[in-house]
């Protein structure tokens, strides 16, 4: 029996974009949880793969509103090259909203955040996050996004990013980064 290549060609081409388009939707739940509030975003709702009138594969990916406005994750080298646990995606994101913001200053409220999660979240775990908290504004700051330095609150003490600690976050409640402005007069 011969079989038509250029069938079996476009069906294995169609099971891979299948796939990939699973990975993408793949943990993408956002969930944010307080003894007051819950908060559940689907980053990525939607997506569609078809043939146009001309024969071209076309694909239609729908993201949340929230993730669309935010044009930095697409700057940000390196961050969404490898696949991303739960947490990590989680720590990014909130990265991400505050560093979209249009201030130089850029406070992350990072009691709040881990108060998001539940009260059963494990010691351990809370620790990795912290860990992947200060690794991310570490790769921000080696990428000349924000400064060298943040100023830890409610302590007012000023920490190199590169010195700090899951011991640091636990005692403050805040880190204020600015971001890197770099001006060349000619």
């Amino acid at each position: 029996m011969v079989k038509n290549y250029n069938t079996v060609g476009y069906f294995l081409l169609y099971c891979k974009y299948i796939r990939f388009f699973d990975q993408l939707q793949r943990n993408s739940l956002i969930q944010y949880f307080t003894d007051n509030y819950y908060r559940g975003l689907v980053t990525v709702p939607e997506v569609k793969l078809y043939k146009n009138n001309e024969k071209a594969w076309v694909a239609e990916i729908w993201l949340a509103e929230e993730l669309f406005n935010y044009l930095h994750p697409f700057i940000f080298e390196d961050l969404f090259k490898k696949k991303l646990t739960k947490d990590q995606f989680q720590v990014l994101f909130e990265i991400i909203q505050v560093y979209s913001s249009e201030d130089l200053r850029k406070e992350f409220h990072f009691k709040q955040f881990l108060n998001t999660y539940k009260s059963s979240c494990s010691y351990q775990r809370k620790t990795k996050i912290k860990q992947y908290f200060i690794q991310y504004l570490f790769m921000l700051q080696k990428q000349k996004k924000i400064n060298e330095q943040v100023l830890l609150l409610p302590s007012n003490q000023v920490y190199q990013i590169n010195k700090l600690t899951t011991s640091h976050l636990s005692k403050n409640k805040t880190i204020v980064a600015f971001e890197y402005i770099h001006i060349k007069f000619m």
